[in-house]
């Protein structure tokens, strides 16, 4: 029928133990906090029927750092990482996040948006690999740590079993001797 409009339900859980909850009760739904990818990619029929909404889920938006490592909440934009972690990250995964869009993209997109986008345009893949990070993965029935290496499964899809949410990106910190990151695309000048 032409004209006929597709109804989105979003919900937005207030803490992490909400989102668990409506990520197990409704694994079909899409997670969403920056949004960037939604907007950009043309789905077949639309817009996803549920959407939940990360942006209040302040577990997901947290930085922290202890010796060994520095932990990124995956509803982190990308702008406010570069912002609060430059003088602690490694400087080939902040050259891959300042090269992610303009400012306007970076203030939007997050980190974990931009690893579950398991993409070969996610500018951040490559220096989590190098880097060894690992990926935190939550279930209402607890949790897993993944090398980032392995959050994507062979046929490019993110390792997330149903119900699964990405949480945290873990860093670790160490005497890096050198790192480089540079963008190649035939559109790159």
């Amino acid at each position: 029928m032409a004209g006929k409009k597709k109804r989105v339900h979003v919900t937005t859980p207030g803490d992490l133990t909400d989102l668990l909850w409506l990520a197990a009760e409704r694994p079909d739904s899409y997670l969403m906090a920056g949004g960037t990818d939604l907007m950009r990619r043309r789905m077949p029929d639309g817009f996803p029927g549920r959407i939940i909404d990360l942006t209040s889920v302040s577990e997901l938006s947290r930085l922290s750092r202890t010796e060994r490592w520095v932990d990124l909440g995956a509803a982190m934009p990308l702008g406010r990482l570069l912002g609060v972690a430059r003088n602690v990250l490694p400087r080939v995964l902040l050259a891959a996040v300042a090269g992610i869009g303009g400012p306007a993209l970076r203030n939007q997109a997050t980190i974990g948006g931009n690893l579950c986008l398991a993409s070969p345009l996610s500018d951040s893949l490559a220096p989590l690999f190098a880097l060894d990070a690992r990926v935190e993965l939550r279930s209402s029935g607890g949790l897993r740590w993944l090398p980032a290496a392995l959050f994507l499964a062979a046929h490019g899809a993110p390792a997330l079993r149903p119900g699964e949410v990405v949480c945290r990106i873990r860093i670790p910190l160490g005497e890096w001797s050198f790192g480089a990151f540079r963008k190649v695309s035939p559109k790159a000048p």
